[in-house]
């Protein structure tokens, strides 16, 4: 589809400003799944931490059903829970996650000199009343990932059959299904599945949303609305971050429903893609549209792993900082990286970016994992002299990832993908990319124990060095030019000149 304007017109850039930011409300949508990471593990980690180190002490439940004082026995009602005062034993007859009461006590606390049981909650701040085990916990905080790898697959056919802004809509059904579940389920089965719910969402709209905002907008502001997506799911990071430090995960997760509604009001209101609607046939609607969004009528290896995992990567590194604050932080640094990233992105060009943020998540890398080798040969002088390391390599990492490979990527999904496979294209690249996310989150722990800190982030660090060679060397510019001449460029193997690009 050839892009240009009469003469007497300018694109009504207003109308393509509405419909990026509608599409980046969806991507906080993104950001709040990907966030609700850090605050739920932080919690389900602390739940863990009290019940392991005090197994004969602590149990958990709101509701004593039964106590024999003959002897010295407790009941508790569905939940398999059995305490014996006189040999002091604490056992549970069923699995430990199915322990959702709403209460940790300690046998002092519980009962009065009467034996009468006494309710005061004592359970610890940041602690969760679900209680998991790592598995289970890798698998809750990395299903959502494979989600997204379905999601991604399905898009192609759904965008094909819906329209880009019809994907935008359906998937918002999946999102709501999965915070709702996420929120009011009681076992690990129903919390896994709303987690994976929610990936769906992931998978589904970011392909529609950036294949949406490649096509409605004109090729001087292309790279500036392309930017958005990344920009608000970061802000999605740190709306869930800021708000999970003040409430538990399970009602996080029920606030996490609005961002989802609000972008399906909105979503509602944009006109459907113009290349859509002429790939169909639909020739009046799409003249339509091109009138409404050109104002004429024309021719035609890493953040989720970080993100994730900050709260416990701070705590491992020893920082006197809070683990919530530290987090929040970097996500705040995240969103000016791509506030800048708006503004640099049709200066700077796509690869620039592309190549030097690769380097720079390399370093950053390579420098988290010198850190974590010096506590290993001198603990002490480490954390005297060294203790700026983390902090500052995990900032340098958010800025270069917020300002170039964040970005870009999904400025070039909306770019580079020909027009004739772009559904289908776009949900592989989608699958691709999410199967990747959940290998990183999952293997986290794993990874961890048997590389220790250092070996994890120098094996990232290899891979961010791969992702550099290939973007100097693959990677083709796409700044200022047109659609059309995006296609020509992979078509053939002399490079278009760049110069040809000229703004509408």
């Amino acid at each position: 589809m050839a892009e240009g304007s009469s003469p007497a017109s300018k694109p009504a850039y207003l109308t393509q400003y509405f419909a990026a930011l509608s599409v980046s409300v969806s991507s906080i949508a993104v950001g709040a799944v990907l966030g609700f990471n850090s605050p739920a593990s932080f919690q389900l980690r602390a739940a863990h931490d009290v019940i392991t180190a005090n197994p004969t002490k602590v149990f958990v439940h709101d509701r004593v059903t039964h106590y024999n004082d003959s002897n010295g026995h407790l009941s508790y009602e569905n939940d398999g829970v059995h305490y014996n005062f006189t040999s002091g034993n604490f056992s549970y007859r069923g699995n430990t996650t199915n322990l959702l009461g709403s209460k940790i006590m300690t046998d002092t606390d519980m009962f009065d000199g009467r034996k009468t049981f006494k309710g005061e909650p004592l359970l610890e701040a940041g602690a969760s009343p679900m209680v998991m085990t790592s598995e289970e916990l890798s698998w809750f905080m990395s299903v959502f990932a494979l989600g997204a790898l379905v999601g991604g697959l399905l898009s192609g056919l759904l965008i094909n059959a819906m329209g880009r802004r019809g994907a935008l809509l359906v998937s918002a059904v999946p999102s709501l299904l999965g915070w709702l579940m996420t929120g009011l389920g009681t076992n690990l089965p129903t919390l896994v599945l709303g987690r994976a719910l929610s990936g769906v969402y992931i998978g589904l709209s970011s392909a529609a949303g950036n294949a949406y905002v490649g096509e409605i907008a004109s090729s001087n502001i292309r790279g500036i609305l392309g930017s958005f997506y990344e920009l608000s799911l970061a802000l999605g990071i740190l709306l869930v971050m800021l708000v999970g430090a003040f409430t538990t995960w399970q009602n996080l997760a029920l606030i996490c429903t609005s961002p989802t509604l609000v972008y399906a009001v909105l979503i509602f209101f944009c006109r459907e893609s113009p290349a859509y609607l002429l790939m169909k046939g639909r020739e009046a609607e799409a003249r339509a549209a091109l009138q409404h969004f050109r104002g004429a009528c024309i021719v035609n290896v890493g953040i989720e792993v970080l993100t994730s995992n900050l709260s416990s990567i701070f705590k491992n590194s020893g920082s006197e900082m809070s683990e919530d604050l530290s987090s929040i932080l970097c996500i705040v640094v995240e969103i000016l990286a791509g506030i800048a990233a708006v503004f640099l992105v049709e200066k700077a060009g796509r690869k620039c970016l592309l190549v030097s943020s690769s380097a720079v998540l390399a370093a950053s890398h390579c420098s988290l994992g010198l850190f974590f080798y010096m506590l290993t040969v001198d603990e002490q002088w480490t954390r005297k002299f060294l203790f700026w390391l983390p902090l500052t390599a995990l900032m340098t990492y958010v800025i270069a990832f917020g300002i170039g490979l964040g970005a870009v990527i999904w400025i070039l999904m909306g770019e580079m993908l020909p027009p004739l496979v772009r559904e289908t294209a776009a949900g592989l690249t989608v699958a691709g990319m999410w199967a990747a996310s959940f290998i990183t989150v999952h293997s986290y722990e794993f990874l961890q124990s048997e590389l220790r800190g250092y070996g994890f982030h120098w094996l990232y660090c290899g891979i961010c060095v791969l992702g550099t060679v290939f973007s100097a060397t693959v990677v083709k510019e796409t700044k200022g030019i047109t659609l059309e001449e995006i296609t020509k460029l992979f078509m053939k193997k002399e490079p278009l000149d760049e110069t040809r690009g000229s703004p509408e």
